[in-house]
């Protein structure tokens, strides 16, 4: 059978013409479906970039603190690692992305009330810095606190809290 095969394909005889433009038309097509290095390179940074994106905001949109001012309207802002204001909830101020200096500043402006309680929570440092702006923006009308469960620890050395989880940044009691 293999015999009869080969005996049929042996009358079939191509040009050497025939033949090298044949091999051109499939190296040209083999090579058209190559993509080019700098493409690849091009594809691969690009997907870089997104992914750096989305990390880096990711990083910029999670808060590490909360400031939480107690007026007819309660007013949180949930702030970045790198002090920015990325949520502001109970406020008519546009507040948002700016410093959370500059956010208290533009609260405490328009504010007339004398003894207004503030709650700050998160990262330590970030709340003592956080405390300090609120003394200074409130020009002293406000009475900052430490509050919620990453500062539970150091309530409990300083004295336990008042019963409703605030406690003065000082360690007294309100």
């Amino acid at each position: 059978m293999n015999e009869r095969i080969y005996q049929a394909f042996d009358a079939v005889q191509a040009d050497e013409a025939l033949k090298a433009k044949t091999v051109a038309a499939v190296t040209e097509r083999l090579q058209a479906r190559r993509p080019h290095p700098v493409r690849r390179w091009a594809a691969v940074a690009a997907c870089v970039l997104v992914l750096a994106g989305f990390g880096g905001y990711r990083v910029y949109a999670t808060p590490t603190a909360t400031v939480r001012i107690d007026l007819p309207q309660t007013v949180e802002l949930e702030v970045n690692r790198f002090g920015r204001v990325v949520e502001a909830t109970g406020t008519d101020a546009a507040v948002c992305h700016q410093t959370y200096e500059a956010a208290l500043t533009a609260i405490f402006e328009d504010l007339s009330t004398e003894g207004v309680t503030v709650a700050v929570d998160g990262d330590p440092a970030q709340c003592a810095a956080i405390s300090d702006a609120v003394e200074r923006c409130s020009g002293g009308r406000a009475h900052c606190y430490g509050w919620g469960g990453s500062d539970h620890e150091n309530r409990e050395a300083q004295g336990g809290h008042n019963g409703n989880g605030w406690q003065h940044r000082h360690g007294k009691t309100q």
